[in-house]
Formats: structure tokens, C-alpha cells, sequence
């Protein structure tokens, strides 16, 4: 005959599978990131001022950098792409110094030159921008 073990009135074996049972469902249940995936490498701007993400042929051989986590915030910092890379991306709306949002069928898109770039139109109200009249 065996002999129940308990611990605090709770039968350790018992208690035992559900503290198992908690651990496996806490690491199932943990977000991607923390289960040991990488984060992208970072865009790396050498001293010469020239922002190299992981694609660029002069990545690995970039050894003083300053790191950014996007090549837009490389490129906003003051950096340039290498030569013969394609341009960088475009911003889709503007915010004015006054701060109103123009997109691509505002007849002053063209005409600001001295705004805040946004992914989207909510992305420039929801900073504070508003629509143009």
C-alpha cells in the first residue's frame, strides 16, 4: 500500500501534474518573441552617413554603425541609401507644419515640402493632423 503525500492538505502528485500542466500552458500561450525568435537585424548607417539594411552587399563588412530598427528612421536621421539603391519609399500622406493631413488627392500634396510623413490618413489625425477643408 502506498502512501499519499501531501503538503498542505494537497496530494503532491496532484499537485505536481497541475504545476506541469501551468508551465507547459504558460509557454504556449507566451507571445513569439519570447520564445527565443531573433529580432530583425538592424539597419546599420556607417560613418560615412550611408544606411545599410541586412540586404545591402555592404551589410556584414559595416563595422561602425549607429543602429536604427527601420531604414526609414535611418534615412530620416540624415542618412542616404547606397548608390544605385532604389529610392526610398514615398510618404503617402503629408502633415504640414500647420498640421493638416494631405494624401495623394489633396491639391497641395505637391506643394508641401516641409511636413511629417504617415503610413495612412488615420495615422496622420490620430498624431494630432486634421483633414484639409
Amino acid at each position: 500500500m502506498t502512501k499519499n503525500l501531501t503538503l498542505f492538505g494537497f496530494n503532491l502528485r496532484q499537485l505536481s501534474l497541475w504545476c506541469g500542466l501551468a508551465i507547459v500552458a504558460a509557454v504556449l500561450s507566451a507571445p513569439t518573441g519570447a520564445l527565443g525568435e531573433e529580432p530583425p537585424p538592424p539597419v546599420k548607417k556607417s560613418r560615412s552617413g550611408i544606411c545599410h539594411d541586412a540586404k545591402s552587399p555592404w551589410y556584414a563588412t559595416t563595422t561602425q554603425f549607429e543602429a536604427f530598427e527601420t531604414l526609414k528612421k535611418c534615412i530620416d536621421s540624415g542618412g542616404r541609401l547606397p548608390k544605385g539603391a532604389g529610392a526610398p519609399p514615398q510618404a503617402i500622406v503629408k502633415k504640414s507644419k500647420s498640421g493638416i493631413c494631405h494624401d495623394s488627392s489633396s491639391p497641395y500634396y505637391g506643394q508641401t515640402t516641409n511636413y511629417e510623413p504617415f503610413n495612412s490618413m488615420a495615422d496622420c489625425i490620430a498624431s494630432g493632423g486634421r483633414r484639409p477643408k
